[in-house]
């Protein structure tokens, strides 16, 4: 009997100490790991570039990506990936690759937001967007 009461504080005392744990997980803030910009395709001067943002925050209900250039804002789309990543698409004026772009990043979810402003040279990428062209 009095080893059945031990087992069931020893086991209460395991589920209590996970919970903690467990919580402080869902409400860590956001953070924004790494950005890069860049278009598709081989043309010389490009009028459409996206911007990439990747993050801790997952695609689901309540997270949010938000990108501005030049001063307008566009909601990221996300992408359920290994690494979660984000992007937005803008029109802009004629670019080359290499040209520096300046943007500023928000990701947002329930426990706060993360803010990054940056300037990146432009990339030339390949199809399926992993690597930047030579």
């Amino acid at each position: 009997m009095t080893r059945c009461k031990l087992l069931t504080v020893l086991l209460v005392a395991i589920v209590a100490g996970a919970l903690p744990s467990a919580t402080a997980a869902r409400s860590s803030r956001p953070v924004i790991k790494g950005e890069e910009v860049g278009y598709f395709g081989g043309a010389a001067v490009t009028r459409r570039i996206d911007v990439f943002v990747y993050s801790n925050l997952g695609p689901s209900a309540g997270n949010r990506v938000t990108v501005c250039l030049k001063r307008r804002c566009e909601h990221a789309r996300g992408h359920n990936a290994h690494t979660a990543w984000y992007s937005a698409s803008f029109k802009t004026t004629g670019l080359r690759m290499g040209d520096p772009v300046t943007f500023t990043a928000v990701a947002s979810d329930a426990g706060g937001s993360a803010t990054v402003a940056v300037t990146k040279s432009l990339l030339c990428m390949h199809n399926n967007g992993s690597t930047p062209q030579n």
